[in-house]
């Protein structure tokens, strides 16, 4: 018998289900984060920020408070900020980096869910991704020079860093992750905090070698010199986690 898709999959919708009506995330059984799209950016709720913003739901222990504060996220590359949202739901402190043309839906995704949660406003900012003065260009070619961040990273990364950097489908071009390794590295630095851990969640769209964004993956050479994985720099865990569970043996519903 065929296996029928997990109900969260969002790929046989229809067109204005899939990009332009509002998508209702399921907290609990009686409330609900509700996310804003924006088609003309292709700012959408994908199949990865669901299982992520599950998976997040399902292990609070992934987001610990230190020192008697909440734990400090970073979501880079967050589109609609589902998984931040979710995250500042859980109590963080979130950040939530985008670029110039779809942080207008961030913000109006961040401001929905202050009026939603009042008791949880402030605990998510939109940031933006290369939005400091002396970082011109789009926020891709900030991406691929490896990293230029505004004033709301510059600061974090000064009072003590991140707990946690979370990214779903961040990039899709493979040629783009040894940038996004390089990014990733910038925001977990050591010397702010050397307890940074990150979680990423992508869903497989092409065939070939697993692990290209984990250090030591087959990333190719990072941009400035260095490699992936020996070179990649100390004190920067990635935990890879699957996009869903893996397929039913054959013959089972």
């Amino acid at each position: 018998m065929s296996t029928a898709p997990p109900a969260w999959r969002r790929n046989a919708l229809t067109h204005k289900e899939r990009f332009v009506d509002a998508y209702s995330f399921p907290l609990t059984p009686d409330e609900h984060l509700e996310i804003i799209q924006d088609e003309s950016t292709v700012t959408c709720v994908w199949d990865a920020a669901i299982v992520f913003s599950r998976f997040l739901l399902r292990h609070p222990e992934l987001l610990p408070a230190r020192a008697g504060r909440p734990c400090r996220v970073l979501e880079l590359g967050a589109g609609t900020g589902l998984a931040g949202l979710v995250s500042a739901w859980m109590g963080c402190q979130a950040i939530l980096t985008e670029l110039g043309d779809v942080l207008p839906v961030l913000r109006r995704n961040v401001g929905r869910f202050e009026e939603q949660f009042p008791g949880r406003r402030g605990l998510a900012r939109p940031a933006p991704t290369g939005g400091a003065p002396t970082c011109t260009g789009t926020a891709r070619g900030a991406l691929r020079r490896g990293g230029c961040w505004g004033l709301e990273i510059t600061t974090a990364m000064s009072q003590g860093g991140f707990d946690v950097v979370i990214g779903t489908d961040i990039v899709y071009e493979v040629q783009h992750f040894p940038h996004l390794i390089r990014a990733l590295l910038d925001v977990s630095d050591p010397r702010a905090n050397p307890r940074t851990v990150i979680y990423l969640c992508y869903e497989r769209r092409w065939k070939g070698p697993r692990g290209a964004v984990v250090p030591g993956g087959g990333a190719g050479p990072l941009p400035g010199g260095g490699a992936p994985g020996r070179d990649a720099g100390p004190g920067v865990p990635v935990r890879p986690y699957p996009h869903h569970p893996p397929d039913p043996p054959p013959g089972r519903c």
